[in-house]
């Protein structure tokens, strides 16, 4: 689309189109609406401040579920989906870590994961000695420090190498039945 296109759409002037693409000027607040309507984007994407053009958006979140298999325990797709703005993938909260996570997530509680690998104190989802594990990191050294929500589960160390962080938890949803 040319500038000059882009101005009819938005009743703006060709040269202040190529001033806005060029930072040397800021559209007016009626501009900034039209240009947000127009391309069906949210005026952070359009500032450059993200790079999710709809980040208030809900989207379709696969759900995960934590199974014992035997001696493994693994992640195991469900036919579950949710609705929710932000994140890769959901987990549902099983018997297998609801231990871990008590007193504040319930079995059939469901936790929002980004893969966005470690930040640190966050929530996270990783995989150590064969065991999915949901705990708080703080990296040390070589090690990572769990600290499980649980206040009865211990801290524990586990080698960096040895563990594959898989997200963080960016939200959680609760089903309440009546």
């Amino acid at each position: 689309m040319s500038q000059e296109q882009l101005a009819n759409r938005v009743d703006a002037s060709t040269n202040a189109i190529g001033m806005y693409e060029t930072g040397k000027r800021m559209p007016r607040e009626e501009i900034l609406e039209k240009l947000h309507e127009y391309f069906g984007v949210s005026l952070d994407y359009l500032f450059g401040f993200s790079d999710d053009p709809n980040p208030y958006q809900e989207k379709e979140i696969d759900v995960f579920k934590i199974q014992r298999m035997e001696e493994r325990v693994l992640l195991m797709e469900t036919e579950e989906k949710v609705l929710f703005r932000n994140g890769d993938f959901a987990v549902k909260v099983t018997e297998e870590i609801a231990e871990s996570l008590s007193p504040f997530y319930f079995i059939n509680d469901i936790l929002v994961f980004e893969g966005n690998g470690y930040i640190k104190n966050k929530l996270s989802l990783f995989i150590c000695e064969e065991r999915y594990n949901i705990a708080k990191l703080i990296k040390k050294g070589d090690c990572y420090s769990a600290e499980f929500l649980n206040p009865v589960f211990d801290e524990r160390n586990f080698k960096v190498e040895k563990c594959e962080l898989i997200g963080t938890v960016s939200g959680m949803i609760r089903v309440i039945k009546k």
